[in-house]
């Protein structure tokens, strides 16, 4: 993997892709949740992405699948580290 280097004050974007699925039922949508925000819906279903800006430092990051049940699946959290 490599890195980008991000001038300092400029916005800055990463965009998450992914494939999720669930275990009982049917795959209703993929959450995302950075930071204190609330979870936001990805696009896409089964294939999803999402897109958001990074604040300086660094940034936690929860993914979850959620069922057509409201079920949702085990959180993956990714850390990103914006300089």
């Amino acid at each position: 993997s490599g890195s980008t280097d991000l001038l300092p004050g400029k916005p800055a974007k990463v965009t998450l892709k992914g494939t999720a699925s669930v275990t009982n039922g049917t795959l209703a949508r993929v959450e995302v949740k950075v930071g204190k925000a609330g979870y936001k819906p990805a696009t896409g279903g089964a294939s999803w992405k999402f897109t958001t800006k990074l604040k300086p430092g660094k940034n936690v990051i929860l993914v979850r699948a959620v069922a057509a049940t409201g079920e949702t699946s085990a959180t993956k959290q990714i850390v990103v580290v914006r300089k």
